[in-house]
C-alpha cells in the first residue's frame, strides 16, 4: 500500500537528499542542517527543558568542567562516567525525573553519555544548524526544515546511538534509528507507521539494554508521544566555546 501524503506540505524532499547515519559513520566534514536523535532521554530532555529554563547548555566530556566554572549559578543535570561529577548532579537523565524536577526559569547544564556528546561532534564537524529531533517535536522540526532548507543540497538525520561499554557489541541503537526513519518519511511526504515504530522500539529495548536499564512504563509514556511540543531546539556556540540551546 502506498502511504498517504501528509497534509499541508510546503516541500517534499527526495530520498536522495536525506541521509541517515550514525555518528561513527559520518564523514569528517559536514555541511547543511543536521537533526540528532537520542530518543530515550537526551532529545526529549532538551526539548522539554528548552521550553522552561532561562538558559540551557549542552556539554560534552570536553566542555563540562569549563561550563561549570563559567556558568557557576547553573544546575547540572544528566549523567556522566566522570566520577568528579557524580556528586554535582541535581537531577538524573531520566525524562520522568526531569519533568518532575523544579527547573523552571533556572539555568541548566545538561551532559549525557550519548546525546550531548553527539551534538558536540556534529558542531565540530561543521553541521549548521544542529537541531534536536524526537517524536515529540516532529511536526515543528519538519515545518522548520521545509520553510528554511527547501533548497538545501541535503539533510542529515543522525541517530545518536550508544557509546557506553554495555553497547560495545552493537552501538547502533534501534530506537534512535527508527525515529530518524520516521523523519525521513515525513520529509518525503509520507506518513510513518508510529505504532509499528513504537512496538519495534520496545522490542529493541528488551534486546539491546541490560535489565537494570530498561525504560519504565512512565518513561515510555513520555517518549512515545507525537508532536506534543512546538519546539525546534537549535545549538549555537557562545564565545565561551560552550554550546547553548535556543528555540
Amino acid at each position: 500500500m502506498i502511504p498517504e501524503k501528509s497534509q499541508n506540505q510546503e516541500k517534499v524532499f527526495s530520498a536522495g537528499n536525506i541521509n541517515i547515519c550514525f555518528p561513527w559513520d559520518l564523514p569528517f566534514k559536514l555541511t547543511g542542517p543536521v537533526v540528532m536523535f537520542d530518543i530515550l532521554a537526551a532529545s526529549f530532555n532538551i526539548i522539554y527543558l528548552s521550553g522552561i529554563t532561562s538558559e540551557l547548555w549542552v556539554v560534552s566530556n570536553d566542555t563540562v568542567h569549563m561550563a561549570l566554572e563559567k556558568i557557576n549559578d547553573a544546575v547540572l543535570v544528566g549523567e556522566s562516567t566522570d566520577p568528579r561529577l557524580h556528586q554535582k548532579f541535581s537531577v538524573t537523565n531520566n525524562p520522568v525525573d526531569i519533568v518532575n524536577a523544579n527547573l523552571k526559569s533556572k539555568k541548566v547544564i545538561l551532559i549525557t553519555n550519548n546525546g550531548t556528546q553527539t551534538l558536540g561532534e556534529l558542531w565540530t564537524k561543521g553541521a549548521r544548524p544542529v537541531i534536536i529531533g524526537h517524536y515529540v517535536n516532529s511536526n515543528a522540526v519538519i515545518k522548520y526544515l521545509r520553510n528554511n532548507y527547501a533548497e538545501s543540497a541535503g539533510i542529515s538525520l543522525v541517530p545518536s546511538g550508544g557509546r557506553e561499554e554495555v553497547f560495545h557489541a552493537d552501538p547502533n541503537l534501534k530506537e534512535d534509528l527508527y525515529c530518524a526513519q520516521a523523519y525521513a518519511d515525513l520529509l518525503a511526504g509520507n506518513n510513518p507507521d508510529y505504532n509499528s515504530l513504537f512496538e519495534k522500539s520496545r522490542e529493541s529495548f528488551a534486546i539491546q539494554y541490560p535489565p537494570t536499564s530498561q525504560p519504565t512504563p512512565a518513561q515510555l509514556s513520555l517518549i512515545f508521544q507525537i508532536a506534543k511540543y512546538d519546539t525546534v531546539p537549535i545549538c549555537r556556540k557562545e564565545s565561551s566555546g560552550i554550546l547553548q540551546v535556543v528555540s
